[in-house]
């Protein structure tokens, strides 16, 4: 795996997404003929990272960051210096041959200040918007879940729980018959999920205290399951949440936000990412209003791609 390390930084507190480290971009190696191309930032003498930046060849010449994850890009230190990070990635592009980098930035709720400026740097740089969409994600504080959001929402979740629907963390055993839950949610809609349960059983595996799925049970079946991922310390994203077909009417997925989001209080993440509700720009009304009564807010999620010199 080629390393590159980069010119000095000034000292931050630094902790990379877990979409940008080796040990993910290891996971998904096997789908491509070359190995990621990864730079990193450090300080002289200082084994820290402060810096994180990786890529995968998808066609000749052509990268592309992340490869196989929901975001990927220019991962740094807030007061470290981007630009000339940047250029130090694009001269190991062009060293490798690269003539064109597609890039997806996360959320703009993932760093509200920082991303919006990242932004402004790179199109000056050259870089141009090729996708956006809209992203949900709701904060994670002293607030109890049911507070945050509609009273549409505590209708549902009280009306759950007279059902009998309960929710649990669930064990590694029933790890597939959550993932089958879900294949069956995408599948009344026509939709495949992005991930095999292969490729969540490694994910899981390598990274136990990252990789966390739950479910919805009545009458002790599985009815609704989500499966989650610690971005960081700090943020908590939602990969993918669905109910068996059938079970809409106890609206289980309800009581499994609010599971998850005190999961992620005790856990001491200050945001729980939704993920995104539109398909190549286009808004889904019915899954934009549901997160929104769950107390969710909108960010913008992009996708830029850069013509190297």
């Amino acid at each position: 795996m080629p390393d590159h390390t980069c010119i000095p930084a000034a000292a931050a507190p630094y902790e990379p997404a877990i979409f940008n480290t080796a040990a993910y971009a290891q996971l998904h190696a096997d789908r491509y003929p070359t190995p990621p191309l990864r730079c990193i930032r450090r300080i002289p003498g200082d084994p820290t990272t402060r810096g994180t930046f990786q890529a995968i060849q998808i066609g000749p010449g052509h990268y592309a960051s992340p490869a196989c994850a929901p975001h990927g890009g220019f991962d740094i230190a807030a007061d470290t210096d981007l630009e000339a990070f940047i250029e130090t990635v694009e001269a190991a592009l062009h060293q490798a041959g690269a003539h064109t980098l597609d890039i997806v930035q996360p959320p703009f709720c993932h760093a509200p200040t920082e991303g919006p400026r990242a932004l402004a740097l790179l199109c000056r740089r050259g870089y141009v918007v090729t996708r956006q969409e809209l992203n949900q994600s709701i904060p994670v504080d002293a607030r109890p879940f049911l507070e945050l959001g509609a009273y549409a929402t505590r209708k549902r979740a009280a009306r759950a729980v007279r059902l009998g629907v309960a929710t649990t963390r669930l064990e590694p055993a029933r790890h597939r018959a959550a993932y089958d839950v879900l294949v069956l949610n995408r599948a009344k809609k026509g939709r495949t999920l992005s991930m095999s349960f292969a490729g969540v059983a490694a994910m899981a595996e390598a990274f136990p205290d990252r990789v966390h799925l739950f479910g919805a049970t009545q009458g002790g079946a599985l009815i609704a399951a989500a499966i989650t991922v610690a971005v960081t310390s700090r943020i908590l994203y939602v990969h993918a949440w669905g109910e068996r077909p059938g079970a809409e009417p106890a609206s289980p997925v309800t009581l499994l936000a609010r599971h998850i989001h005190g999961f992620a209080a005790e856990r001491g993440f200050t945001l729980l990412d939704l993920g995104i509700s539109s398909e190549r720009g286009v808004v889904d009304p019915g899954l934009h209003a549901f997160k929104a009564s769950l107390g969710a807010t909108p960010s913008l999620k992009l996708w830029l791609r850069k013509t190297l010199a």
